[in-house]
């Protein structure tokens, strides 16, 4: 992220020279709080571009008289220059309970991308940091304009969280063209695979 607001992406050489920079900003509201969003995870895609997921605070819609009070997920796709193709915001929030929905990882499959993360769980109630607890997220995208193929949400409720940190693509064995997924599930660490291609995921 940038002081000024906004994701940054930038490419280097071999020899860590900058060959370009990019900042990805989403509008701001006319008065009230200004947007600032952040970029987690950048895969290099098949296409030559790039993915980015992370997440933007005070998120405007370009039409709403408010900003939503939160973190709400965000993703974008660019060209081998970095030229932004989409961007997509998913506020995933309730009015009433406002809090944080993010992507720490980004991984490309056969037929889209998916972006992993961690989604407040909105059904329970704050603790003394005035935070929720969270839940596991997953959203696949196809790949031409971004579009949600699923989004998938879980938890085991209570004051527990689980969360999503990492997803690879496995390119070889039984698993080849799954997403192996890593988090955590409260106290407790987790590794999962889930299809790659297909818009109903199955894990195993």
């Amino acid at each position: 992220t940038s002081g000024g607001g906004g994701a940054l992406l930038v490419r280097l050489d071999n020899s860590g020279n900058v060959l370009w920079a990019k900042r990805y900003q989403l509008p701001n509201i006319p008065s009230g709080n200004a947007s600032n969003e952040f970029g987690s995870s950048v895969i290099e895609t098949s296409d030559g571009g790039f993915l980015v997921g992370g997440g933007v605070d005070y998120f405007w819609d370009g039409a709403a008289a408010t900003t939503v009070d939160t973190t709400s997920a965000l993703a974008f796709k660019t060209d081998a220059s970095g030229t932004l193709i989409w961007n997509k915001v998913w506020t995933l929030t309730n009015p009433a309970m406002p809090d944080e929905h993010y992507f720490n990882d980004v991984a490309e499959s056969s037929d889209g991308y998916f972006f992993v993360g961690e989604s407040a769980d909105e059904t329970q109630a704050y603790d003394a940091d005035g935070d929720l607890p969270r839940n596991a997220l997953v959203i696949k995208t196809n790949k031409g304009a971004g579009a949600t193929t699923y989004i998938r949400r879980w938890g085991a409720g209570g004051t527990s969280s689980q969360g999503i940190n990492s997803a690879l693509t496995l390119a070889t064995g039984a698993n080849a063209g799954r997403i192996l997924l890593g988090g955590y599930d409260d106290i407790h660490a987790f590794l999962i695979t889930i299809d790659g291609a297909g818009g109903v995921p199955t894990m195993g």
